[in-house]
């Protein structure tokens, strides 16, 4: 997860996540069209280059790694 900038929020996180204000929830998905809520974290990770785990379970099993400086 090292090596990305921590501009990347501002640059990519932010305005990928905004993209898709107004997009439904959906329990299991993972986006285009619909997420939920750790697909929708997923998703939007993903798009600028930084793998995270799928679920929420996994997500929260990150705790204290860092995924940009």
């Amino acid at each position: 997860f090292q090596g990305h900038s921590s501009n990347l929020a501002q640059v990519g996180i932010v305005p990928v996540a905004k993209s898709k204000l107004g997009v439904p929830y959906e329990y299991g998905k993972t986006g285009e069209n619909s997420f939920d809520c750790s697909g929708f974290v997923y998703y939007v990770f993903k798009k600028n280059g930084i793998l995270i785990p799928r679920t929420s379970k996994a997500q929260s099993k990150m705790q204290g790694q860092k995924i940009f400086n």
